[in-house]
This record gives structure tokens, sequence and C-alpha cells, in this order.
């Protein structure tokens, strides 16, 4: 959509009309309106509300959030209800039909609506408010000139909706929502193998899935003793889909001489999930914990929906659910289907796990019974200390699938994996890690795909209740991993083993992911940057400008790691075999050889060293090669495991990088601008930063969005590859980021939501921020009332 400059003056001047007096952070009279706030906004359309009760303040939330994202937020809140095909169809592959199935079956609305009551009552208005407040919003607004005006899908919430929103995004059960609707049992072997064929086509297709892809971060909390101001620091990173339901939001939330925290929100939830107060700052990674285990089931003989536990047959459950379904008529039709549970969980179907005649698989969530996350984040923001900070994951017990990386004022740094895994008996592990040295599928299941697999016709292996843990069935949180220091703590979503290279953590459930283990290659430029002393200038000791500037190199350890021994190997051969033919690679061999290894926007080669390092990883893949030439060495897990693994793969590769880069008109020392951007109302806007496995620590990629909002799609070039015929186009990776010091007299803080704040194509601050990332710029805070007053643009009570 282009910029309607006509409606936002006139907006302007609406607003204008509404401005109230300054806004100090001092008690508010309500005069017997059951919500009153003021809003006043700084640049970049960030809020500041301020308000006397958490009802208030949810209302003004939830108005202010839906002047940007209305549309996103009334689509996440359809998902969770599970009403997706009865608005939008069927969808491709079946995808809407499968994902309101599976809501339905798990019982995620009904299990919120009764979870709700239970809520603390400050908790509950709060939801109650935002619902109000959003509703508000689209009766005075609509949703006029956005891409989803005149949807029958957008309408008025309730707060229990808005509840079953944050409820739905803490279950991990819902990314394997296709592998549940696939588990049918078989009637006869021909069955069995028919499923079997149809299970690894509907994986094999584009837009499917078991794996958390999307989601990610780095995070370091820096303390005292590596910071020049002595007290802590923190760099929030998060890596979120920059497109759909999952966009973070930035708010300062205030009631006086109660809660006074800045920070970003994930569309729908009226709290802050990532950000600071005056004494503490804190950020989360997707943690590697399993929070979905796995169990084998072995079937009875003949009946494949009776399953043997503890040596005695036990019957399935079953549950047949309606799906209303829109036709392309705009007619409405029902379709029905039976999903499948044993007593731990729903059955599921993966190439790898079928449900045959003698064994079936289940998984269980963790976070079926978890609804106290939004407790937890309330008290985090709360917290005036680390010790009270801790003390709200102590207490709650509750973070869904997240890390936890938090700094103090005092410059004190933890970090702690708080996620949510099951609890199983030293015993259950002990036969376990037996079972996984002599059975293949489970070692490789664990190994390969992080997943763990466990006996389900063994009591031994079902979950241990704690009245410890607020969470039936899960691990209490002295049992989850965490460790607290001086220096630094960081995470880019390995396993908890390496918070600090100086403090390896082991010992922990194995659901927590492996130790000793190969970490990835973003997690190895995080823990070089931050241990660097050229990072650290003169003093070996981090300022706020000097961890902006670490993140912002755009490193890629993959070129120290490979490039070296490639044009070695490029001077011993000019010639590869390629699809029967013979392709000369002089050319190619001396381009990628002048890559400084950088990925910044006028980074020449960055796109064909891309393009050859996927190719590579693919024919490694496929011929089943060794990636590395040295292996992982445990007691260097900063640079092993290193070395170019197959000289003749990584020719073969450059000549098929080559060949991309023609399929796109691309010169082989293109620049990475030509080629990585985002569209903002049909302009280009280069983007700098790196993929996963070129090891960039700003991360960004491309992906899949996850709702009808537009977006440019270009078509793709090869399997193996992420370029398109559009090059690539970025739809996730760093999103609010966030650099924090601590001083004197308090905290000091710069940010940029990479795709900038607002949702509306005809916004003023729907394109503000990507322009200032494309450029490495950052933008201040305004945390402090002061600061507030000199930077406001607009003000105004709402009542």
């Amino acid at each position: 959509m282009k910029l309607k400059k006509n409606f936002y003056v006139a907006l302007i001047f609406l607003l204008a009309a509404e401005l109230s007096t300054s806004v100090v952070a001092k008690p508010l009279t309500t005069n017997g309106n059951p919500y009153q706030a003021k809003v006043t906004y700084t640049e970049h359309g960030i809020p500041h509300i301020i308000a006397d009760d958490y009802g208030s303040l949810g209302y003004a939330m939830g108005y202010t959030s839906a002047a940007d994202h209305a549309c996103n937020i009334a689509y996440a809140i359809m998902v969770a209800q599970g009403n997706s095909a009865s608005y939008l169809g069927a969808g491709k592959g079946n995808r809407y039909v499968i994902s309101d199935t599976v809501v339905k079956a798990m019982g995620y609305p009904d299990r919120a609506a009764d979870a709700f009551k239970s809520l603390r009552k400050d908790t509950q208005k709060a939801y109650v408010g935002y619902a109000d407040g959003f509703n508000r919003y689209l009766s005075e607004k609509g949703t006029q000139n956005t891409w989803c005006e005149g949807k029958s899908w957008v309408k008025s919430i309730t707060a229990t909706e808005l509840f079953a929103r944050s409820y739905h995004l803490s279950q991990t059960i819902s990314v394997f929502a296709g592998a549940i609707y696939l588990a049918q049992p078989p009637a006869k072997d021909t069955d069995a193998k028919k499923t079997a064929q149809l299970t690894n086509h509907f994986w094999a297709q584009e837009n499917h899935t078991f794996q958390i892809n999307d989601l990610g971060s780095n995070a370091w909390a820096i303390g005292k003793d590596l910071t020049e101001s002595g007290k802590g620091m923190l760099l929030a990173n998060p890596h979120y889909p920059w497109f759909g339901t999952n966009r973070f939001w930035e708010v300062h939330l205030t009631i006086p001489d109660k809660l006074d925290v800045y920070g970003a929100s994930l569309l729908g939830v009226p709290m802050v999930l990532i950000g600071f107060n005056k004494d503490i700052a804190w950020s989360h990674t997707v943690s590697k914990s399993q929070r979905v285990a796995f169990y084998e089931l072995q079937l009875v003989d003949g009946k494949p929906t009776q399953y043997v536990f503890d040596g005695k047959p036990k019957d399935m459950l079953s549950k047949t659910v309606s799906v209303d379904v829109l036709n392309d008529k705009g007619e409405l039709s029902q379709q029905s289907r039976t999903v499948w549970f044993s007593h731990q969980g729903p059955l599921l179907q993966l190439p790898n796990l079928q449900w045959g005649n003698k064994k079936a698989y289940v998984a269980r969530d963790a976070n079926i019974d978890n609804f106290r996350s939004p407790e937890q984040w309330f008290d985090m923001a709360k917290a005036r200390s680390l010790k009270t900070f801790i003390g709200a994951h102590k207490k709650w017990n509750a973070m869904p699938w997240v890390n936890t990386l938090v700094t103090s004022r005092d410059g004190e740094v933890a970090y702690l994996d708080n996620s949510t895994v099951g609890n199983l008996s030293d015993k259950a592990w002990t036969q376990w890690n037996k079972q996984y040295n002599e059975n293949p599928l489970i070692k490789t299941l664990y190994d390969k795909e992080n997943l763990t697999l466990l006996d389900g016709s063994n009591s031994l292996f079902d979950w241990l209740e704690s009245k410890r843990s607020s969470i039936p069935g899960t691990t209490s949180f002295e049992q989850r991993p965490q460790v607290i220091r001086n220096d630094y703590v960081f995470n880019a979503n390995d396993s908890y083993w390496l918070p600090n290279t100086n403090q390896p953590l082991t010992g922990y459930s194995p659901l927590y992911g492996p130790t000793e283990a190969s970490i990835s290659l973003r997690s190895r430029m995080n823990i070089r940057h931050l241990e660097s002393s050229e990072a650290r200038g003169s003093d070996n000791k981090f300022s706020l400008a000097e961890m902006q500037q670490a993140l912002y190199t755009n490193q890629s350890t993959a070129k120290d790691i490979f490039l070296e021994d490639l044009v070695a190997a490029c001077k011993t051969k000019s010639q590869v075999e390629l699809d029967n033919q013979t392709i000369d690679i002089k050319n190619v061999c001396q381009e990628i050889s002048k890559f400084d290894g950088l990925f910044n926007n006028n980074s020449k080669g960055a796109v064909l060293f891309r393009e050859w390092l996927q190719a590579y990883h693919m024919l490694i893949k496929r011929d089943k090669l060794e990636l590395f030439a040295k292996p992982f060495d445990v007691k260097d897990p900063v640079y092993t495991p290193s070395g170019l693994g197959d000289k003749n793969a990584a020719l073969v590769a450059l000549a098929l990088a080559e060949s991309q880069l023609k399929k796109v008109d691309l010169p082989l020392n293109a620049t990475l601008e030509q080629a990585q951007i985002l569209y903002k109302n049909d302009k280009r806007v280069p983007i700098h930063g790196g993929t996963e496995i070129e090891g960039v620590a700003n991360f960004v990629s491309t992906g899949i969005v996850d709702s009808t909002e537009p977006h440019e799609i270009g078509k793709a070039t090869e399997k193996w590859s992420i370029l398109t015929d559009k090059g690539y186009l970025i739809a996730k990776g760093g999103s609010f980021i966030l650099a924090l010091e601590y001083k004197d007299d308090g905290p000091v803080a710069e940010a940029i939501m990479t795709y900038s704040q607002s949702g509306r194509a005809d916004s003023e601050f729907y394109a503000d921020q990507t322009y200032l990332y494309s450029d490495k710029k950052w933008r201040p805070v305004r945390f402090h009332q002061k600061d507030i007053e000199e930077h406001k643009v607009k003000s105004f009570v709402l009542k």
C-alpha cells in the first residue's frame, strides 16, 4: 500500500485537538470512570502509558496497540479460538483446517477460559481492560486503510479470548498440528504403508515443519567486571518474524509506586515481555529444551487403538472434532476429524514415527497446564533487585519455552533456562541413557532432531508431580539450569551448557538439551564478540557503543572456518564435473577469494559466499560427507569443529553458486544490498546481517508469514537455497533490539525495531525505523519522565 499522506495529516489534526497538558508519573483521578489513563507519544510512535490500576493500563494498551496492529491482533485471536477455516477456508495444504482441528481437540479455548478465573485480580483486569480498549478502537476508528479492512474476522473480543491468545502462545504442541491431524489407526499393513507415503509427502511440502524455525535470539547480560560503568549492561536481540502475529510492539507502562517498565510485548499480550525498569533489565531466547516429549507405544496385537501399559492393555481415547470451513462460494460446510490420545497426550504421525500395527507415537506438552506465565512476567517487571527477579521465577516457575538473561543495576548478571519440561525420575533417566546407547532411533532423534523418545508402555517414564512446581508434572525451579556471575552470560539458542565459557553447566535433565557438544556458528560468534579485547576497547571493558558495534560488525564465523581452505582448494583444480558437464570455476574462485567475511550492505561477494555455503551444506548432507576437517573438541568449543571437510564438494558447490547468481542476473561480486531486502510500501530497503549457517550474530533470514498480511513473495530458484528471483526477501531476524547500560542515575538505553512500530502502511511509523536499521543507526529510548516530556509528540487522556 502507498502512504496516504492526506489521511495522515488529517489524523494528526484530529489527535492534536485531544492533546492534554504534560504527563507526569503521579496518581490519576478517575472521577468514576472505569478506565482512565494518560498516553504520551514520543518519537517513532512509542506510547508511554500512566494509569492508577491494571485495568486502565490494559485499556490504554489495547487501544494504542490496535491503532498499530488491529489486523494481526484480530488474526491471532481467531487462530487461538480455532476459527480460522470458517473465515479463510481450508487453506493451502489444509493448513487452517488442521490448525483449527488441533486447537479444538486440545481444548485450548475452554481450558484458557476456565483458567482465567484463577488469575490474580490485577492480571484479570489487565486482560479485561485490553479487550475493552481494543474494542473501543474498532468501534471508533475501524480498520479503514489497513490490509484487513472489511474482513469479517476483525471484530470485538473478550478478555478470555485474549487470554486464550496468550495461552496458545505458550503451547509447543501446536507446532506439531499437522502430525497430530495425520495420525489415524491403520486397518491393515497396506494401510500403514500408504499412510507412511502420505506422511512423507505431507512433511515434504513447503509450509510444513516440526521445528520452531522462525523463533530464535541472542541475548547478552554483561556484569560489572566487564563494563565501563561498573554496573550491568544488556543486549536484547530476539529473532522473531517481521510479519504476522508474532511481531513485537514497544510500550512504556507505569502505575505510580507499583510498576514502571519499558520494553516490548507480543501482539495481543497486555504486558512487557522483554524490557527493563530502573533496577533490572532482561531478555529472552528460545530455549533448546524439549517442552514436548515423545512416547513410543507398544500396541496390542491386532488392536491398533489399544496399547500395553505396565503389561496390561489400555484403550486409547478419541475425540471427533468438527470444523466449519468456508468454501469458494462463501458457504460454510463442516469437516470432521478424529484425534486420538493415550494418557500421555495426542498421537502423531511423522516420517520416522509411523502409527503401524505394532507401534504408535504420542506427544506430551509440558505447558498444557501452564496458565501462569502472565503472572510471572508482571512480577518480573516489578522486581527491584536480582534476588526478587529470580524470586518471581521461583514462585511461578512458568516461563513456557524461553531462557532468561538478566542484568542488574548492581552489576550482577544471571542466566536461567526456566523453560518448562517434564519431570522424570533419576531411575527413568538411567534407563533412557541405556536405551539411547542401544537404540539408533532414540539416539538419532535426540542428536539430530532435538527430540526425546520415551517408553510409553512403562509407568517409569510418566512425569512426577512436585509440590515445588506450580505446573503439574514439570521440573521445579531448583532442577532448572541457572548461574549468577559478575562478568557475562549469554545465549544464542544452544543448550544451557555454555552460558559462559568459564563456567560450563552440566548435570541437568536431558530434556534441557545436550552438553559438551558442538554449538552453532552463531553461538560461537556471540562468544567471540563477548570475549574479544578488540570489541571491548583499550580499557577491556564494554561501553554501550562498543556493545552495539560488536553486534553490527556482521562478521561471519563460516568465512573464518572455510574460506582459506576453499581458496587453497581452488589452486589445485580449475574445473569440476556437474550434471555430466565440465564447468570452469576459475572466475568464481577468483571472486570468492576477495570476500572479506562481512555481511554489510556494501559487502561484495556476500551473496556468492552464501550461495556457495548453502550448496556445500546440501552436497555434504546428500552424499553423507564430512562438513568439517577438524572435529569438535570439548576443550575448544568456540573454534571447533573447523576446516573444509570435503574439498571436491566445496569446488562443485562453487559451480552451483555461480549458476544460482546467473539465474537471478546478479554478478559474482554482487553486494549484499543488491539481493537482501525488505519491501516497505513497494520500496526496497537494504537489510544487513547474516543467516544461521553463516554464523553472523546479527541474524536475519527469509521465512513463512503466519497471517494473511500482504508481503512480497519471490519464486525459489533451488530447494537448497533461500535465494528467489527477487533476492533474499527478509521475513524474520532481529526485531526489538535493545542496548542498555545502568548508570548512577538509572538506565540509559538505545533501541531499534527493525520492522518499525506500526503495521499500518499509511503510518509514518511503518518504515521509519527500518531505514534506521538499514543504516546501522540506533535511537534513544525515552524512559525518564523528564526525557519523555522533552521529546513528547502528543499526549491525551483516554477514558
